[in-house]
């Protein structure tokens, strides 16, 4: 996420001041994101209150995730005029649908990954 942020930070911005700035304030806001994590799981009473607050900060995070991986990255990799293929074309819809199949084949990768993980920390 960091890399994609700071390639589409190069290309839009406008000055190096703006890119070192957002940059930075991309650099702060994870180890922040995960103090305010730590601290309202450490911290709280272990009640009801302490579950909810974890729960929607682990939802707002995965949401950032989603979001950034379906509407920004795939979306510019998909689209007819986004990527290029390895020969400098727009890659087709040969090269689209190959590009399909590869996120399919990663999903289906990480997902049995996860699986294998949990079926071993239950044993």
């Amino acid at each position: 996420m960091s890399f994609t942020s700071s390639v589409r930070f190069v290309d839009s911005l406008t000055s190096w001041s703006h890119v070192l700035l957002s940059v930075a304030t991309l650099a702060v806001s994870s180890p922040a994101g995960v103090a305010i994590g730590l601290a309202v799981t450490d911290l709280g009473d272990g009640g009801p209150g302490t579950a909810v607050a974890a729960a929607l900060l682990q939802g707002l995070a995965a949401g950032t995730f989603v979001y950034v991986t379906f509407f920004e990255v795939l979306y510019d990799h998909l689209s007819a005029h986004g990527g290029r293929s390895a020969d400098g074309s727009g890659g087709g819809s040969d090269g689209r649908l190959m590009k399909i199949l590869a996120v399919i084949i990663g999903f289906g990768c990480l997902t049995a990954l996860e699986l294998v993980t949990l079926k071993l920390t239950r044993d």
